[in-house]
């Protein structure tokens, strides 16, 4: 199964799921689209209007052909152009924010796509606020499409383990796996965080598809 988002009131919301700042992050999702991200289309975030950077750990949204993951309230971001999906097709996007290196990345499908140099802090995970799936917390700039195995992770990912779990989803049991939703299963109103860390997700009008 994956999980399909209307673009009109459907998201995923995960209660305050991270107590640490990180210094080292890797988020990670397939993502189907039929066609380009509208504008400020949110597709995962932990991201508050609280006019102060530790209220926004992260974004990934859409602008102008782009997809954009903003970090620290903006302190740095790097950006996909949407060209680089393949329509009606799955495609494996990963973000890196790497504070001990000075690097924030983007792959597709396991390709380096865009590199910023960084000079920043850990991110602001800890932070009291919530992370939503296909939306802005907390309820606007939703996502038309579908997601599947949202992984959050606490290390860079290397492109060896990127084309591996290309080829083979993670199990939950991997070292450095914060949060792992792979939506399988099926029915009803929660995603279970497939780590041991218990970070389950309410699903409010999004739909299984298999």
């Amino acid at each position: 199964y994956s999980m399909s988002f209307d673009g009109n009131d459907d998201y995923i919301n995960i209660n305050n799921p991270f107590s640490t700042d990180l210094d080292q992050v890797s988020i990670s999702f397939w993502l189907k689209t039929d066609t380009y991200l509208g504008y400020n289309e949110c597709l995962v975030a932990k991201w508050t209007d609280q006019n102060q950077g530790t209220a926004r750990p992260f974004v990934i949204y859409a602008e102008n052909n782009l997809i954009n993951f903003f970090v620290n309230g903006g302190c740095r971001a790097v950006t996909l152009d949407q060209n680089e999906l393949n329509f009606n097709q799955w495609n494996l996007l990963t973000f890196i924010y790497d504070n001990l290196n000075n690097v924030i990345q983007v792959y597709h499908n396991g390709i380096l796509k865009s590199s910023n140099t960084i000079s920043c802090q850990p991110m602001y995970l800890s932070f009291n606020n919530d992370l939503n799936i296909g939306n802005l917390p907390p309820n606007s700039n939703y996502y038309n499409g579908e997601l599947d195995d949202v992984q959050i992770w606490s290390k860079v990912l290397s492109l060896q383990e990127m084309q591996d779990y290309m080829n083979c989803p993670p199990t939950g049991n991997e070292q450095g796996l914060l949060g792992y939703w792979n939506f399988d299963e099926g029915s009803g109103s929660t995603v279970y965080d497939q780590t041991s860390n218990g970070n389950n997700g309410t699903i409010n009008g999004a739909t299984y598809d298999s």
